[in-house]
């Protein structure tokens, strides 16, 4: 009575530590303990998973001396044969609790002596990677029977060592202004000899959200602060990933992008560390609007045959413009827009002038005394913010003349 007492809660915790932990997960194999030279063998493998889903991979690394292997039932996985290594892959797994694979191999003539097989069935759960060894199989070459009165004594073939390829992993970032709020992130990977599972993580700055460009076939996400990019069969070689930064509204100052990358070498879990990169975001300045006065006395025109010694007073308008300048040309539209939206819409920080030009409203940056200094404005435009068009205007007594014409009449030189 105290026995049966004793395996009812035994049997009672089991089942509570398995609503606990969550999955029963499970892959065993068939794979036979004795073969013959030159003969075909099926092997199936049974995976227990219940509700995984999602990407997962079933591997069998197979010794030398059997030479082939085709696939029977994948249960709509990817199936390879390289390097003796038998693979399934699955983007996402079928639905059913339990599924079963299977694969027709050969043994070649000259197989002999014993071996083991080993493999592990891979998945991704909570977005990160688990490995389920499936028990190793040691199996014999059974020797072939020769019905002769003849005994001879053949040595083993000599089979060559496979090259034991060296791993290499190196990653860099780099990060690229879009414009004022927005950056792109791309981290240029170099890979070689490392396993198929790999996943990046980013540490993003508090006030910065992210989201995908290109993943490289790897599956994206951005929770809690941190972009990852994970990859069940990695690209080996040269590949660049890349994501969009973007700063929520009043994030200014300095901020550092700091990551990783996990991945496989040598059968063993690996990890790269991405050296920092910093970021910068200033505050805009704040515009300085400067008002000029002048009295009638400032005036040549016939306001001078008016005073009656009240002091008319104009305000913000500008000196006659003298000798020859150069602006930076921002937009040009048919119909007027008000100068401080046009500002906000193009992230520009700088005064704005506005001006009508052969039936155009035409809006410009800057007032230089020479090209260099408007050339190096224009440049800055490109890079800070949305317009991509802007160009060098010139002006003689503020009249618009060409730019070839202004440096002609200044002697000054044309640079690239």
């Amino acid at each position: 009575m105290i026995k049966t007492a004793v395996v009812a809660i035994n049997l009672a915790s089991l089942f509570l530590l398995n609503l606990y932990f969550g999955q029963n997960v499970d892959a065993t194999s068939d794979f036979p303990t004795e073969v013959t030279p030159s003969t075909e063998y099926t092997v199936s493998i049974k995976i227990t998973k219940e509700d995984i889903d999602g990407f997962a991979k079933v591997e069998q690394e197979l010794p030398v001396g059997f030479e082939s292997a085709e696939p029977l039932e994948t249960q709509g996985a990817t199936f390879t044969f390289k390097d003796q290594k038998v693979k399934f892959i699955w983007m996402a797994l079928p639905p059913a609790s339990e599924i079963t694979v299977k694969y027709k191999v050969k043994t070649s003539a000259n197989i002999s002596g014993t071996y083991n097989v080993t493999g592990r069935f891979s998945y991704i759960h909570n977005n990160e990677r688990t490995n389920l060894d499936i028990p190793e199989t040691n199996g014999k070459v059974q020797e072939e029977i020769v019905e002769n009165n003849t005994t001879t004594t053949t040595e083993p073939e000599k089979t060559e060592e496979p090259e034991v390829k060296t791993p290499s992993f190196t990653a860099a970032r780099s990060i690229k202004k879009i414009d004022a709020k927005q950056y792109e992130v791309s981290i240029n990977i170099n890979a070689e000899n490392v396993g198929n599972f790999a996943k990046m993580e980013e540490v993003i700055p508090e006030g910065f959200t992210a989201s995908e460009l290109n993943s490289n076939g790897g599956m994206f996400s951005f929770l809690d602060g941190k972009v990852k990019i994970t990859w069940m069969s990695f690209i080996t070689g040269n590949s660049t990933v890349s994501y969009r930064l973007t700063a929520e509204e009043n994030t200014y100052g300095t901020f550092s992008v700091s990551g990783k990358v996990n991945y496989i070498a040598n059968k063993e879990n690996a990890t790269y560390v991405i050296n920092p990169t910093s970021i910068t975001i200033e505050k805009p300045k704040e515009e300085i609007v400067e008002n000029t006065t002048s009295n009638n006395n400032d005036n040549t025109s016939s306001d001078n045959n008016n005073n009656s010694g009240n002091n008319n007073k104009v305000t913000n308008t500008p000196n006659p413009e003298t000798g020859i300048s150069y602006k930076v040309q921002v937009a040009a539209i048919k119909s007027t827009f008000e100068v401080g939206k046009f500002k906000s819409y193009y992230n520009l920080y700088d005064k704005v002038d506005m001006e009508f030009h052969e039936g155009w409203t035409k809006y410009t940056v800057g007032k230089f005394p020479n090209y260099k200094n408007a050339r190096d404005k224009r440049n800055a435009v490109w890079s800070n913010t949305k317009i991509k068009d802007a160009f060098v205007t010139a002006y003689n007594q503020g009249t618009r003349i060409t730019v070839q014409e202004a440096l002609m009449v200044s002697k000054q030189q044309w640079v690239k």
